[in-house]
């Protein structure tokens, strides 16, 4: 299966749950996802050891 491009995936996004919604709506969950990602690569991932 072939990795998406993330700007394809944003579009689709936008087009599927942000299409007709208000300015501050689509604003707030901007600022939402990119607080998600942030603390996401924050985070330590964690590994089995051999």
């Amino acid at each position: 299966m072939p990795k998406e491009n993330p700007n394809d995936l944003a579009g689709m996004f936008a087009e599927k749950y942000l299409q007709g919604k208000s300015y501050d709506f689509v604003i707030e969950t901007a600022r939402y996802l990119k607080k998600i990602a942030e603390t996401s690569c924050k985070l330590p991932i964690l590994t089995e050891e051999s």
